[in-house]
C-alpha cells in the first residue's frame, strides 16, 4: 500500500509541477526503504526531474545544506538522524525549499510536529487513496509556487 501511494505521489507531483517549471525541477527523495525509494526516483526521473536520493538522515541533511533543491520528499523514520530533525536543521540554517513529508506515521500529533518542524505538507500514505494523494500534492504545489517562507537568519 505504501509503495502504491508513493508512486501516486510522484506522478501527482510530476503532473502539477511540469506546468510550472517545464520539468526542470530538482528533487531530493529521502527514503530508507529501498523499494519505495527506487519507485519514487524512477517515476520522477521518467518525468524529466533531476532526482537525488538519500537513504538516511545524515546524508539528507548534508545534501539539503549543500545542494539547491526545488522540492524534497522526506520520510520521517530514517536511520542515523530522523526526518523531523533533518527538516528542523534545514530551516534553522535558512534553507527554504519546500518539504513534503511522506510517511506511514499518521497521527494528528505527528502531523502537527511535522508542520511545526518546518515541513510544508504532510502525507500519511497508509490512509490515502489516489484522489486524496492528488489533492494533497496539489495543495503542496500551491504552497511551493506561492511560498512566502523567509529563510531563518
Amino acid at each position: 500500500m505504501a509503495s502504491e501511494c508513493a508512486v501516486q505521489v510522484a506522478f501527482s507531483l510530476v503532473r502539477v509541477s511540469l506546468d510550472k517549471k517545464g520539468g526542470n525541477m530538482r528533487v531530493l527523495v529521502v527514503e530508507d526503504e529501498a523499494l519505495l525509494a527506487r519507485q519514487l526516483t524512477a517515476a520522477l526521473r521518467r518525468a524529466g526531474y533531476a532526482v537525488d536520493h538519500a537513504a538516511d538522515g545524515e546524508r539528507a541533511d548534508l545534501l539539503g545544506h549543500d545542494e539547491g533543491y526545488d522540492a524534497v520528499v522526506l520520510d520521517l523514520g530514517l536511520p542515523k538522524v530522523d526526518g523531523l530533525t533533518v527538516v528542523r536543521r534545514w530551516r534553522e540554517a535558512g534553507r527554504a525549499m519546500p518539504v513534503l513529508v511522506l510517511t506511514a506515521r499518521g497521527s494528528w500529533h505527528e502531523k502537527v510536529q511535522g508542520i511545526d518542524g518546518g515541513a510544508d505538507d504532510y502525507m500519511a500514505c497508509a490512509h490515502l487513496s489516489g484522489d486524496r494523494a492528488d489533492r494533497a500534492i496539489l495543495n503542496f504545489a500551491a504552497v511551493r509556487s506561492c511560498s512566502t517562507r523567509v529563510p531563518a537568519k
